[in-house]
């Protein structure tokens, strides 16, 4: 009986240790005005979580490495409020996947994208 639940819990291990996976991503400011807070919630969710980005807001050339956790799913949604009012909502950010975000490419076009990767 001891074998089988010691064997039960170790073939449980892996499961729970990828549900609790922290994905880095580097923030790369290259829009002009400074991002005073940036979110991250579970795609489709709602559940926004705030993600320190530093002491000062993160001004345009700025960069910062940001630790999300992955849950169940690699892909997150991005909400970015920025110093001059704007706000920023990515949907389908694929975390497991890109190692960095870029928001004012998104900015610029304007349009969602599919899985993490822009659609020219």
């Amino acid at each position: 009986m001891r074998r089988w639940l010691l064997a039960a819990l170790f073939v449980s291990l892996p499961a729970v240790a990828s549900v609790d996976r922290v994905c880095y991503v580097n923030l790369v400011n290259d829009a002009e005005s400074s991002i005073v807070s940036f979110e991250a919630a579970p795609a489709r969710s709602q559940q926004w979580v705030r993600i320190p980005i530093g002491e000062q807001p993160l001004a345009g050339g700025g960069a910062t490495m940001l630790g999300i956790r992955k849950g169940t799913d690699c892909l997150h949604d991005f909400r970015i409020a920025f110093a001059d009012g704007r706000t920023l909502i990515q949907s389908g950010f694929d975390i497991c996947r890109f190692a960095s975000f870029h928001p004012d490419f998104y900015l610029r076009h304007g349009k969602p994208v599919h899985d993490g990767e822009p659609k020219i």
